[in-house]
């Protein structure tokens, strides 16, 4: 009788365990098909037009980022064709790939199940999660240093050293997406060497053989970058767009962290951090933190950018769930669900109405929306006119352009004057068909303001809006 009493709530919390861990699964592949039908019908964002051009030239380097959103682009649209879906296939796919992760590294760290699908939970139902449909280097980048960090606790977990290997060559995957994910690496770092289970290994020679890995991987960027006169690099430098207050830039980064990662994920996050044993991890994430905050103060802070902040948070949420569901705690986690699906299913359906429909609505899209008429007017002035190119003075309209008119539309950017003194009149595309000052001898179209165009023309004859 003793035996089977005791059994009784073993049996139960295994049970419990399996239907969260189903649930968490569920939630995921849901999010995902969804996220995919989103993708599909949404309108591209700035970035996704411009970086869909990159992935027509595969190269080691772009002008001002790594290349890695470009070969994840170029392998959706080797499936879906040049189309939304395929520009953000496997962007969808990551952020699942991301949950999961999260998954592993609460299952490896804690061997608790409940909290594992807890973790995966709160993964879903971050801003961040909403977002991640969007093709931008901060998906590949994220992927990959969760990747790190799970190799990572697995070494920590009495993993095989090969971990090591792993988690150096995901290090510099996740550089090679986004030049940023160095403070990302600073933190694994901070936490490997505060963790005394972890500081032993650094005696031997696996952390150093991580280190070599990691060069290996992110060796294509910076020999590019050596041989092109490092202009990403440089590129990253240049930035200092700030139009608010330096005081505002902050207010709005800890704000728009805080809201992105759902408010009752985060009040759960921080009590793990007050009362969970692995406080120390922590460390894990503070560098990137701290590096966004003295960014801000001469920057805006992309949104995207917060997200390793948001799947560490809820990492840290899923923690704050063991031992046992207490009323508080299932509480928030329940406010957390309505929030985060709520938020995403109107999110999700409002992207993918027709305009019609959209134009009545609050449409985050409705900035995007249009750009294939656009392509086919500005296309329609240039025969009518006799012009033999279209030039425009915006990063992302060449990619919008060529998505709708073919690769080779003769299609050119126009450097933006403030960077003329370091690239020179024309910024030289690497690779793409690029336009030379000779080229303002010729008749072209020029879409954008008529005072940029007569920084660089002779003439200027104003068209009727398209």
């Amino acid at each position: 009788m003793a035996v089977a009493t005791a059994a009784a709530p073993a049996d139960a919390a295994l049970g419990s365990a399996r239907g969260l861990t189903a649930f968490a699964a569920a939630l995921t592949l849901f999010l995902l098909v969804f996220r995919l039908v989103a993708a599909s019908n949404g309108p591209l964002f700035f970035d996704e037009a411009y970086y869909w051009q990159w992935s027509t030239n595969l190269q080691a380097g772009y002008f001002d980022h790594p290349p890695v959103i470009a070969w994840f682009i170029r392998a959706g649209t080797l499936i879906f064709g040049d189309t939304p879906l395929g520009i953000r296939a496997m962007p969808s796919l990551s952020a699942a790939l991301c949950v999961l992760a999260v998954w592993g590294i609460a299952r490896r760290l804690t061997g608790d199940a409940r909290v594992a699908a807890w973790t995966a939970i709160f993964a879903n139902l971050t801003g961040i999660a909403v977002l991640s449909f969007v093709a931008w280097p901060d998906e590949p980048m994220v992927l990959a240093w969760l990747a790190a960090f799970y190799a990572l606790v697995a070494i920590y977990r009495g993993g095989s050293p090969g971990w090591w290997i792993v988690a150096g060559a995901m290090i510099g995957l996740a550089g090679a997406s986004k030049y940023i994910a160095l403070f990302l690496a600073v933190g694994l770092f901070a936490w490997t060497l505060t963790e005394p289970a972890m500081r032993r290994w650094y005696l031997t020679r696996w952390p150093w053989l991580a280190l070599v890995a990691a060069a290996v991987v992110i060796s294509p960027v910076l020999l590019w970058n050596a041989a092109n006169g490092w202009p990403s690099l440089v590129m990253q430098t240049m930035r200092d767009g700030l139009e608010i207050s330096q005081a505002e830039s902050l207010r709005t980064y800890i704000t728009n962290t805080l809201l992105i990662s759902s408010p009752p994920v985060v009040v759960l996050a921080l009590v793990a951090l007050v009362r969970g044993p692995h406080r120390r991890l922590w460390l894990s994430i503070v560098p990137f933190a701290i590096f966004l905050g003295v960014f801000s103060q001469g920057d805006e802070v992309g949104v995207p950018w917060v997200g390793p902040i948001t799947y560490f948070v809820a990492l840290a949420a899923g923690l704050a769930m063991a031992p046992r569901l207490r009323w508080w705690s299932g509480a928030l986690a329940g406010l957390a669900m309505v929030l985060g699906l709520g938020v995403t299913l109107a999110y999700y359906t409002v992207l993918s109405l027709p305009l019609s429909i959209a134009a009545t609505l609050p449409d985050p899209g409705k900035p995007f929306r249009g750009w294939p008429d656009v392509a086919r007017g500005v296309e329609a002035l240039r025969v009518a006119n006799g012009a033999g190119y279209i030039v425009t003075d915006r990063y992302f309209h060449p990619g919008y352009l060529k998505l709708e008119l073919g690769v080779d539309a003769p299609v050119f950017n126009l450097n933006n004057p403030g960077y003329d003194a370091a690239y020179g009149l024309w910024r030289r595309w690497n690779g793409f068909p690029s336009a030379t000052p000779d080229m303002m001898d010729e008749k072209a179209i020029f879409l954008g303001p008529g005072e940029v165009a007569a920084l660089y023309y002779d003439s200027v004859t104003r068209l009727d809006p398209v």
